[in-house]
C-alpha cells in the first residue's frame, strides 16, 4: 500500500503533462486519498451501504401502521 502511494505521484506528474488542469482537481484527491482511507478502514464490504439498505427494505415491507412506518419498523 505504502508503494502504491509512491507509484501515484509518480503517475500523477505523468498526467499533468497530459491532461488539462481541470483533470486533477478531483482525480488527483481520489487517488491520493483512496490508498490512506484503505489502509484505515481496511476492506470496501465492511464500508457498504448496502446491506444495511437492503435490510431497511425489507423491514418497509413489512409495515403493519401505514400512517406510522418509523415506529412499525423498530417494533419489527
Amino acid at each position: 500500500m505504502f508503494q502504491l502511494r509512491h507509484d501515484i505521484v509518480q503517475v500523477l506528474c505523468k498526467f499533468e503533462m497530459i491532461f488539462p488542469p481541470a483533470f486533477f482537481t478531483f482525480m488527483m484527491h481520489v487517488m491520493v486519498h483512496l490508498p490512506k482511507e484503505a489502509l484505515l478502514a481496511g476492506l470496501v464490504n465492511y464500508r457498504w451501504m448496502y446491506p444495511i439498505e437492503r435490510l431497511l427494505g425489507e423491514l418497509q415491507k413489512s409495515v403493519r401502521n401505514m400512517a406510522k412506518p418509523q415506529g412499525s419498523i423498530i417494533e419489527a
